[in-house]
């Protein structure tokens, strides 16, 4: 797949506009899901053809949901102190308050190519699914909420904005089909080239157009200057550190308490 001509991103967003108006946007499909029509599927996935889907907010979790969480190393819990400070730390000390199970399986230096089911076959140039953290490993675990967690590697390495949400669109499209809620962490803001930079903001602008109220907002509160903030900088330019971790996970827990993803249990 080309990348996306650094150029215009709102030349790109006028066009998908334009696409929405001609009908390629959402359609209902009668089964408590919608089918998600401005990204393309991702022919260097492998994953063969397939309807995008997305569960139809807001999709009421039981009691005793368990969740799992699928990312890289940010969602492993990279830049905190410990990985109880970490934000999938602190997110699981909520939900053990009421008696909840979360389960984390996200593994440094993931992409949402690892994550893809095992029967994809991405081209040489992209990572291969990893069957001990991808989305058939989550299923198995047999969740009600998946948290998705893949901020910038992706973005890193020169892969097009398009591709990333696409494969994010399958996981998706997996888990409704399988009856399970999912909540996407956006791009963070990473030490990078300017380029690389344009990319996680194509890849926010595209997740906010096929994913809304689903999508964790991040980029904003971690940024300065559109890198990442050096007062939440574990070190490395990459990593957030431990305020950084509660910023992330205040996010997360004001997003999945406004009920318009997901509804809590009271």
């Amino acid at each position: 797949m080309t990348k996306l001509p650094t150029i215009s991103i709102f030349a790109m967003f006028a066009m998908l506009a334009f696409l929405t108006g001609c009908g390629a946007g959402e359609d209902d499909t009668g089964e408590g899901n919608t089918v998600m029509g401005l990204v393309s599927q991702n022919t260097l996935a492998g994953c063969g053809e397939i309807q995008y889907l997305s569960p139809e907010p807001a999709a009421v979790l039981p009691d005793n949901f368990r969740t799992v969480i699928m990312g890289s190393s940010s969602a492993a819990g990279a830049g905190a102190s410990s990985p109880s400070l970490s934000w999938a730390g602190q997110y699981a000390a909520w939900q053990q308050q009421s008696n909840r199970t979360t389960v984390n399986l996200a593994k440094g230096g993931h992409t949402t190519y690892h994550a893809l089911p095992e029967y994809c076959q991405p081209a040489e140039s992209r990572k291969q699914p990893d069957i001990a953290h991808n989305i058939s490993r989550v299923l198995a675990e047999q969740p009600d909420l998946v948290l998705i967690a893949y901020p910038s590697n992706d973005a890193a390495l020169g892969w097009a904005a398009t591709e990333s949400v696409s494969n994010i669109m399958l996981l998706r499209t997996l888990l409704a089909e399988a009856g399970v809620a999912s909540v996407v962490l956006s791009a963070q803001p990473r030490n990078m080239s300017a380029a690389a930079i344009t990319r996680l903001q194509q890849f926010d602008m595209l997740l906010s157009q096929e994913v809304k109220d689903c999508v964790v907002p991040l980029f904003d509160i971690l940024q300065l200057d559109q890198r990442l903030n050096p007062a939440l900088d574990s070190g490395d330019g990459v990593h957030v550190n431990d305020e950084g971790h509660v910023l992330i996970f205040n996010a997360l827990r004001d997003m999945l308490t406004q009920g318009r993803c997901v509804v809590l249990p009271e």
